[in-house]
């Protein structure tokens, strides 16, 4: 019996190129390989599949996303599902992010990097990959911003009308182009990626627009309704800026239409940078969250490690360095000065 299926049918690529079995995968196996068939075909992928048979695996430790692939075939491998970015353009500079995400964060990275902040500048760029997707089940795309890309529509206008197509958008786009190619698709699923709600999500998501993101919502509502091959989920972006604002978030959602019944939410909580990572505040601030919020998701992951004050004294820092571009919000600011009341 084999614990993941995932070396058997899936590939991700990464808009610098890198191609790995899975976007979790704590190794980088195919480095000197450009195609991804190639990659998926490779001795490399051989062993990591002899190696998952064996249950000897410690690249995958901690990994739950098995169920995801548990209904492919072993005995007949091929790239039936793909997670693929294909560039760093994005319109957005969300602060757990960096250039290799969103190159509008180039200079702020450059200047980071002589402050003791491990950030490396990368300007625009694109990845040349290319994918035979005739097999393809399932595709996920992520970025940059997916709207922002013509390679991505170009792969969507070629995807086999069978396909699941996932998109994570930050949702400042509405595309009315891929309509067409959008609704032709077995079933799309559109991720919308946020940060928290009004003052929270304009400083964590530098560019966001709270008014442009609900009517963006309700236009993918209008389509949903009409079109129930579309669906439309939220991931949540947990971490230090945001710490207080998981309800409101919720409630404003609710209120533009997407409630319970409409869509779930998921938690991403951030581990990198890790001077955001809740895990490392102190028992003061744990306290504080707690009296705010009561998501266990949340609440659990916060509680799983101890204080750590040289990460908590880089978040200071960094949130200094932030405000020369914007307000610190209300809530940001208690985070803000329970932290320093603790360093």
């Amino acid at each position: 019996m084999t614990s993941c299926k995932a070396p058997w049918s899936h590939i991700w690529v990464e808009n610098t190129g890198k191609i790995k079995p899975c976007c979790v995968f704590d190794g980088e196996p195919y480095n000197h390989y450009i195609d991804p068939q190639h990659a998926f075909d490779s001795i490399e992928n051989r062993e990591i599949r002899k190696r998952m048979m064996e249950g000897v695996l410690p690249e995958c430790e901690g990994c739950e996303m098995h169920k995801d692939f548990r209904h492919f075939d072993i005995e007949d491998p091929a790239i039936r599902t793909l997670e693929i970015s294909f560039d760093n353009n994005c319109n957005f500079k969300c602060v757990h992010c960096n250039s290799k995400f969103s190159y509008l964060w180039y200079s702020e990275d450059d200047e980071l990097s002589l402050m003791d902040f491990n950030r490396t500048a990368l300007y625009k760029f694109e990845n040349e990959v290319e994918v035979d997707v005739s097999q393809l089940e399932s595709v996920k795309f992520a970025g940059g911003e997916p709207f922002l890309s013509r390679r991505c529509l170009e792969m969507v206008r070629s995807l086999p009308k069978e396909c699941t197509v996932m998109f994570n958008t930050n949702n400042s786009i509405f595309p009315v182009e891929w309509m067409d190619a959008l609704l032709r698709l077995q079933r799309v699923v559109i991720i919308f990626s946020i940060d928290g709600v009004n003052e929270v999500g304009e400083f964590a998501r530098y560019g966001y627009k709270q008014k442009r993101q609900d009517r963006n919502i309700r236009k993918w509502l209008q389509v949903r309704s009409r079109h129930p091959n579309i669906q439309v989920h939220v991931n949540y972006c947990s971490h230090a800026y945001n710490a207080l604002d998981f309800h409101n978030t919720e409630r404003h959602l609710a209120s533009v239409g997407l409630t319970p019944d409409v869509c779930k939410i998921s938690i991403d909580n951030v581990k990198e940078p890790d001077y955001l990572d809740l895990r490392y505040f102190p028992d003061e601030t744990k306290a504080l969250v707690e009296e705010h919020i009561h998501e266990e998701r949340i609440l659990n992951w916060m509680h799983s490690k101890e204080f750590d004050k040289g990460l908590m004294m880089k978040f200071l820092n960094f949130t200094t360095y932030l405000e020369q571009r914007q307000q610190l919000p209300d809530d940001c600011v208690v985070i803000y000065e329970s932290l320093l009341n603790a360093v």
